[in-house]
């Protein structure tokens, strides 16, 4: 019994944990939706993304202003979307396709970010996908679906959303 136990617990976390990782960063952007604590999407991106804005904007406040206004923001689309789709609405994504990013493409990504955002040139990425993900909030009132792609991208031993493809989140 003992033996069927661990093997079901191994299971389930080679399943949840190494396989779906990459899905991390799509759970914070659905609680930062169904919650309004828009502060969440902070750790959809990585510290030393946050950490180039922060000497791009030359500001020690960035991070903590960050968190309030995407706190407000949040609030806000929440009472927007309890409005549209009724105060049980929800967020489910579910994949639809992904690919592999080849060594090349995760160093253009860099690249991108280096001559954008900042100073990048010294992050080695780990891995990362090109996700094509169907997100749907539905509520009492309403119903929406909408297909997106993004990439997704894992840097110091965590998963990431590309800033960029973040924006395509918004309802």
């Amino acid at each position: 019994m003992l033996k069927k136990c661990v093997a079901f617990a191994l299971c389930a976390w080679l399943l949840t944990g190494c396989a779906a990782s990459y899905a991390e960063p799509f759970d914070l952007v659905t609680h930062a939706i169904e919650t309004g604590q828009g502060r969440v999407l902070l750790d959809t991106v990585p510290k030393y993304f946050m950490d180039a804005q922060k000497l791009i904007e030359n500001s020690e406040q960035l991070l903590k202003t960050g968190q309030e206004e995407m706190d407000i923001t949040y609030g806000l689309e929440r009472a927007h979307l309890i409005d549209k789709y009724g105060e049980n609405y929800r967020l489910t994504y579910r994949f639809l396709d992904k690919e592999r990013l080849s060594e090349d493409d995760l160093e253009e990504l860099v690249q991108y970010w280096d001559q954008e955002y900042g100073p990048f040139s010294e992050v080695k990425l780990q891995d990362g996908y090109e996700l094509q993900v169907e997100m749907t909030l539905k509520g009492d009132e309403d119903k929406n679906i909408e297909i997106i792609s993004a990439k997704v991208v894992k840097y110091q031993d965590k998963w990431y959303i590309n800033p960029d493809d973040i924006e395509e989140m918004y309802w």
